[in-house]
């Protein structure tokens, strides 16, 4: 279960920033398996890509896979804006 570190309006866009940071809280303990590392970071871009979509910086998800730099940046400001401590 996904503990709600967000609240915004939108319950898409706090369930989409509230999987990017459990992803990356997990990818951050010192016992992650370098497969586990992997499969967070990719649930990490998966949810950085609903974060784009659902607040409106993208209208759908790129055909490279991967966010443009500028679109991420703007995805991680949102993410630190809404955050709470």
């Amino acid at each position: 279960m996904l503990n709600l570190k967000t609240r915004t309006e939108n319950p898409a866009l706090t369930f989409h920033i509230d999987t990017y940071l459990a992803a990356t809280e997990n990818q951050r303990k010192p016992h992650t398996t370098i497969q586990r590392f992997i499969e967070l970071d990719v649930i990490r871009e998966a949810a950085l890509i609903h974060v784009a979509i659902t607040a409106g910086f993208i209208e759908r998800s790129p055909i490279q896979i991967f966010l443009p730099t500028e679109i991420w940046n703007q995805c991680i400001e949102l993410i630190e804006q809404i955050k709470q401590p």
